[in-house]
């Protein structure tokens, strides 16, 4: 799922970038320009920045002054290859398109990073010891926005009514119309006990509660140091902003 997300955004990244382009070269008066052309531009050129910053990562000189200015005149070298190939521009002509794209690209990049924050997927700091073992204090993740379906044992991050600015990460136990208790530190689902392997600690309190249409029941991980439904009961499936499907690292270590 991680990697069909990462491609989903690289394609919308490319498809924006090929718009972009056609604007420009209609701005510099180039002779029939296409969307199919300038999306190949764009995209040549996208894949070598992407391929250059992973070369000057992984070799350690992503601060080093001179390495990314060789990046950027080798990004630019395939820019104007491309260009020049379907509208046969001069380099400067091609300097002067790839400067304005550069700078269009950098004052609408904001757009589309709300856009995939807004409907594909957000990152998450976790914040306590609610998920602890399973997620630690200072653990960034990442949730996925575009999920049909949630199922028990999903890690899900949902806002309450009472606090709409405040994100909460906790695990599905309960699903709609079933049948949710707690008692002698058990869960129990339509009367069955709910195996579960990731938690620290029994499950204090007493519950129970049938589950409506559209509802469910989350609980911690760290049952004795969380605050879920057995303070606020059920939750809407329209409180649940996202599915933690990505831990990207630990801010703390």
């Amino acid at each position: 799922m991680f990697y069909l997300l990462i491609i989903t955004v690289f394609v919308i990244v490319l498809a924006f970038h090929g718009a972009l382009l056609l604007w420009v070269t209609k701005l510099f008066k180039i002779e029939n320009p296409t969307y199919k052309k300038n999306l190949i531009v764009s995209g040549s050129t996208d894949v070598s920045g992407t391929f250059l910053i992973f070369i000057l990562v992984i070799f350690g000189l992503y601060s080093n002054l001179f390495a990314n200015l060789i990046s950027v005149i080798l990004v630019f070298l395939v820019f104007h290859n491309y260009l020049r190939k379907y509208y046969q521009t001069a380099w400067k002509k091609s300097l002067k398109i790839y400067t304005v794209f550069i700078i269009f690209s950098l004052i609408l990049a904001p757009l589309i990073v709300f856009s995939i924050r807004g409907f594909i997927m957000s990152p998450y700091l976790v914040s306590g010891d609610a998920m602890n073992p399973t997620y630690l204090n200072g653990d960034y993740l990442i949730a996925q926005k575009i999920y049909k379906d949630i199922s028990r044992t999903d890690i899900v991050v949902i806002n309450l009514k009472s606090q709409p600015e405040v994100s909460i990460i906790e695990r599905v136990v309960g699903l709609p119309g079933e049948k949710v208790e707690i008692k002698n530190g058990k869960v129990l689902i339509n009367e069955q006990n709910l195996d579960e392997t990731y938690i620290i600690g029994s499950t204090s309190g007493e519950t129970s509660v049938v589950l409506s249409e559209n509802q469910y029941f989350i609980l911690g991980d760290n049952r004795d140091n969380s605050f879920d439904s057995r303070n606020f009961g059920p939750i809407d499936k329209s409180r649940i902003k996202g599915k933690i499907f990505y831990r990207v690292g630990n801010f703390n270590n």
